[in-house]
């Protein structure tokens, strides 16, 4: 049976993790609402990690809310991506989307993503 959870061992969870993401991408994707920065790894599961700015999502409320939103998408997906680290980092537009188009975007971004480490 899959488990659906979010554990500390599938987060990004410190600076050396993030900026080998930023240097070593291997695969990107990017639309009007997110670009997301995926770069293999010798881990048999896939991590994320999160930029949201104020800038690109307003208030602190706003920003939760973003990061939720991905990673509650990321954990449903869990299982059909590739073991890699991804950076899902959000970009102006996506202040004032709802959720629906959001979790779009981010459904059509893991897709491309898996084709990409495919190949």
């Amino acid at each position: 049976m899959r488990r659906f959870t979010f554990p500390d061992r599938l987060r990004l969870l410190n600076r050396g993790d993030y900026d080998r993401v930023f240097r070593n991408c291997s695969s990107r994707s990017s639309d009007a609402l997110f670009t997301v920065l995926a770069c293999t790894t010798s881990n048999d599961y896939p991590r994320l990690g999160l930029v949201v700015s104020r800038k690109a999502a307003g208030n602190a409320v706003n920003r939760h809310g973003i990061k939720r939103r991905v990673r509650e998408s990321f954990r449903l997906g869990q299982h059909t991506l590739p073991p890699a680290d991804f950076i899902v980092i959000a970009r102006p537009g996506v202040r004032n989307r709802g959720s629906a188009e959001i979790n779009r975007s981010l459904a059509a971004h893991w897709g491309r993503i898996t084709k990409q480490c495919a190949r």
